[in-house]
């Protein structure tokens, strides 16, 4: 559904911004924006906003620039399915980790950080991984000492 991948594309948005204020921000900003007509008249109709006006009200705000992730997750077609496995080294104390990627619609595989949460009889740990075009398995050091 376009409204959850909408949902989605937004929560990516504000990740890469890194504050929940920042998205804030700028759809304070784009509002304000649809509410003044050209002529710089306070208004009541409704304005449309490009994804371009939508991209330059983040830099204006942010000071970031996400063409590079838009290129890639909006304007190409398709996505890379994940699917994790791992196997549980006690003797090591460490989590095996593959991440095999299927890219679905002609698209290209991934290539970057991601973080993963690891639940543990301690709590949850974030750990950052560094996902590559080839499904090479990850170490994962585990904070909890089972036995």
């Amino acid at each position: 559904s376009s409204g959850i991948n909408a949902e989605y594309g937004m929560r990516i948005v504000e990740y890469r911004l890194g504050s929940k204020e920042l998205i804030q921000n700028v759809i304070k900003k784009l509002l304000s924006l649809a509410w003044i007509n050209p002529s710089g008249e306070s208004s009541n109709i409704n304005a449309l906003l490009s994804t371009q006006d939508f991209l330059k009200t983040i830099q204006v705000v942010s000071g970031k620039d996400l063409s590079d992730f838009m290129s890639r997750y909006v304007y190409q077609p398709g996505f890379t399915a994940l699917n994790f496995s791992f196997a549980f080294n006690r003797k090591r104390n460490v989590a095996d980790v593959t991440i095999r990627q299927k890219p679905l619609h002609d698209c290209e595989k991934y290539v970057g950080q991601l973080t993963v949460l690891v639940q543990e009889l301690d709590g949850s740990f974030s750990n950052l991984l560094q996902v590559e075009k080839n499904d090479a398995p990850q170490e994962l050091t585990c904070q909890s000492k089972s036995r």
